[in-house]
């Protein structure tokens, strides 16, 4: 199949479609949600899901098993993710975010709340 946009011509098999991970990084928790991202455009792909308040990480699993057209190793990256950053929260003694914290985690988003 092919698609018409903006007077470009886009074969559907050249489409790349990745998933963007999306963590608030809280004093008492973690909220994360997932993003889709398709031809340079960002839609939410989920909603925020908060830890430890919930089962964030099952929801999420969820939610990425109803989702048609995300592959396994997109969702166990994602899944692996979200495990990599709740042990950290855990183990954390300083609630920050930390540059050191952003260059581990370089494929997630995480999103800072003005206070």
């Amino acid at each position: 199949m092919t698609f018409f946009i903006e007077s470009s011509i886009i074969d559907e098999k050249r489409i790349t479609n990745r998933l963007r991970l999306k963590v608030l990084w809280l004093n008492k928790g973690l909220g994360f949600a997932i993003d889709f991202i398709v031809l340079h455009k960002t839609y939410p792909l989920t909603s925020y899901y908060f830890w430890p308040q919930s089962q964030a990480w099952e929801q999420l699993k969820f939610e990425l098993d109803c989702k048609p057209g995300i592959t396994e190793v997109q969702r166990i990256k994602i899944l692996n993710l979200v495990s990599e950053i709740m042990s950290v929260w855990k183990t954390s003694k300083n609630r920050t975010i930390s540059e050191t914290l952003l260059n581990q985690f370089s494929d997630v988003t995480f999103v800072k709340l003005k206070n």
